[in-house]
């Protein structure tokens, strides 16, 4: 695969690759071990797939602090190794991060281009969905063209517009109480070129019909008040949730209350398909999907 096709996995945090590790490193040979690494079979098939072969890098040592001596004879080596490659950390295409636990010296080799995934976020609000996340929930939706879709919270309508990357064609909807969540929606949507009928309202108020999908990141209870617990929270938008679906609909949700949502499924007549744990940046989330079979 090219940079440019692992660009369009949109799920990823951080791109790096394992280009190996050796074991029982002293410290004065940290930069001898890390050019055997660097000119070692696994690194360079890496490299040289990627390209440039007149590469630019920069050395990082994880947490060790600069380690000038060590990126010194490192840099010397490489250069007359390989006279192509410059050391330029302002313009480099490659990080060589050097991470050191014990006497194990790992490295990986980490690609620096523009990440344009998610430039149509030309605005955000607080506690929105990191775009991966939102990513994440419309891969587990599967959405399909002319598929009827809701995002209760949109917030910055990250959801919704990756929904429709997915399935073009799609309908959607978008409610918010917060005024400036809606005007970072409808900006991030022209942006992207996605149409999102918006409405400023309360969730649990709203009965919208024709879903097949309900897609969404509520407010999680860490970083927004709520006058109602968050078990009780969940609990009462589960079962409005599930009271607007009907058979072949699905709710795709992260929800910071997994088992409380989880005893309330039969009850409802939702099914739980998948759940995923994830980290929220801070806490921990589960990403679900409920089906109504």
């Amino acid at each position: 695969a090219s940079l440019v096709a692992l660009e369009a996995s949109r799920l990823w945090l951080r791109l790096h690759f394992d280009a190996g590790e050796s074991s029982s490193v002293p410290s004065q040979e940290l930069g001898r071990a890390l050019v055997d690494l660097l000119c070692a079979p696994k690194a360079q098939r890496i490299l040289a797939h990627y390209g440039p072969e007149a590469l630019r890098y920069r050395i990082e040592w994880a947490a060790q602090g600069r380690r000038r001596q060590a990126t010194r004879e490192l840099v010397s080596a490489l250069s007359a190794r390989y006279p192509q490659w410059i050391n330029d950390p302002e313009q480099r295409h490659w990080e060589f991060v050097a991470k050191l636990q014990g006497q194990q010296l790992r490295l990986e080799l980490e690609p620096r281009f523009e990440d344009r995934r998610f430039a149509y976020r030309l605005q955000d609000v607080p506690a929105a969905s990191h775009p991966t996340i939102a990513a994440a929930l419309a891969r587990l939706a599967q959405p399909q063209s002319q598929d009827m879709i809701w995002d209760p919270f949109v917030g910055s309508g990250t959801e919704l517009i990756e929904c429709a990357r997915l399935a073009p064609g799609c309908r959607l909807l978008g409610s918010d109480l917060a005024a400036g969540a809606l005007e970072a929606a409808k900006l991030n949507s022209e942006a992207a070129g996605v149409k999102i009928a918006l409405q400023q309202a309360d969730a649990l108020s709203m009965h919208p019909r024709g879903l097949r999908l309900i897609v969404s990141n509520p407010p999680m209870g860490q970083r927004v008040r709520f006058e109602e617990s968050a078990d009780a929270f969940f609990s009462r938008a589960f079962r409005h949730f599930a009271s607007l679906l009907g058979r072949g609909g699905a709710l795709l949700w992260a929800t910071s209350r997994p088992d409380t949502v989880r005893a309330l499924g039969p009850n409802v007549g939702l099914q739980l398909q998948r759940e995923i744990a994830v980290d929220m940046g801070g806490f921990d989330a589960t990403l679900q999907r409920w089906e109504r079979l």
